[in-house]
């Protein structure tokens, strides 16, 4: 079977976030790209703020490299959506250069804000692969705001998911995440 490597810096850093979209996602670990920097900026379809990757040189952006079947690509494309794109890159992993793929956005909206459990899943993806405190302040310094629709399935979705891991009720979390 064929497989591919994603770089995920957003919420797809969360492995179970990723596992419940496409069963494949195998996380191999926490991975740093340099020349580029986060950005939320990103529209998403319910008009909120989703993260991006921008190239600017002398920064980096940690994120999780994961393995999964090619076959299972462009069902991830579908979810990520039309207001992202892919691009291949070089990723350095165990003393090995891997060609991977990573998304981003093409459909930009400057002072986007993110809803806050988009948010909390960014965070808890990012304390779970152990990424920098200078990475960690990124999401906790970034203001989100609740989702007026509480029956929109995608928040369902991630509050289930930050619930079964507990993240929910973590220190950096649970102070900004409206559960209801």
């Amino acid at each position: 079977m064929m497989k591919d490597y994603y770089f995920s810096y957003g919420s797809n850093m969360l492995p179970e976030r990723l596992q419940a979209r496409i069963d494949s996602a195998r996380p191999l670990g926490r991975v740093c790209v340099e020349a580029h920097r986060l950005a939320w900026h990103k529209r998403g379809t319910d008009d909120s703020g989703k993260l991006d990757i921008v190239v600017q040189q002398g920064s980096v952006v940690e994120g999780v490299l994961y393995e999964i079947e090619a076959q299972q690509r462009g069902r991830l494309d579908a979810i990520e959506g039309p207001g992202y794109a892919t691009k291949s890159m070089q990723i350095s992993f165990a003393q090995q250069s891997l060609q991977a793929f990573t998304y981003y956005a093409i459909d930009i909206q400057q002072q986007a804000i993110p809803y806050d459990w988009y948010k909390a899943l960014c965070l808890a993806g990012a304390l779970q692969a152990d990424c920098s405190a200078k990475q960690i302040d990124q999401f906790v310094m970034m203001p989100s705001e609740p989702d007026s629709d509480l029956d929109r399935p995608s928040r369902r979705e991630a509050l289930e998911i930050l619930q079964l891991g507990n993240w929910h009720q973590h220190d950096l979390i649970r102070d900004f995440l409206a559960l209801e």
